[in-house]
């Protein structure tokens, strides 16, 4: 069985920046798993464990949806926190660009791989970047009061030429994503 998942790749840099950008938000008061910066990805769809031989049609099917694409442009912009900042569970940068394009792109993926017997997603698709899952808050307010003074954060865009099915391989230092394939942008 092979854990996977289809994501955006984003570059070092921004990853790195999205870090030192964050550190003010990184407080002992809060017991949070933050994501190593190599594991910050923009996840598209995430499929759980699959067999090997499900590798082919899910690069098809995607590659299906994808032919004739142009590269996207998006840029990490804004925070917050999934449920909401007084329980915040999930921190998370958000997306901006070429967004109307990805959910388009998204959507239509959710809907050829539910033929592949992959359902679709319960919730609606937000583009966020996970930074971190909160485990226990002492003072939530704190917490929240630190991600609300980052909320107006803007980083370098960046292009979206590929889309990556990844294999995850849990550790306990973390998650180890490998691509097992690129999809091209090439429209």
């Amino acid at each position: 069985m092979i854990r996977s998942f289809l994501a955006v790749d984003l570059p070092m840099a921004l990853r790195e920046s999205m870090v030192r950008a964050t550190m003010g938000i990184r407080t002992p008061a809060a017991d949070v798993k933050w994501v190593r910066p190599e594991g910050i990805h923009l996840t598209l769809k995430f499929f759980g464990n699959i067999e090997e031989g499900q590798v082919e049609p899910i690069v098809n099917a995607v590659s299906g949806v994808i032919t004739g694409q142009k590269p996207l442009s998006l840029k990490a912009e804004g925070i917050g926190a999934f449920p909401d900042l007084r329980r915040p569970r999930v921190i998370w940068i958000g997306m901006t660009g070429d967004i109307e394009r990805l959910m388009v792109i998204q959507k239509n993926i959710e809907q050829v791989l539910s033929v592949l017997g992959f359902p679709a997603e319960d919730r609606p698709f937000t583009p966020h970047l996970t930074l971190g899952r909160v485990r226990f808050y002492k003072r939530a307010s704190d917490l929240a009061h630190k991600i609300e003074g980052l909320k107006d954060i803007k980083l370098t865009p960046f292009t979206v030429n590929e889309l990556i099915l990844y294999k995850s391989t849990l550790r306990p230092e973390g998650a180890i994503y490998t691509p097992l394939r690129r999809l091209p942008l090439i429209g």
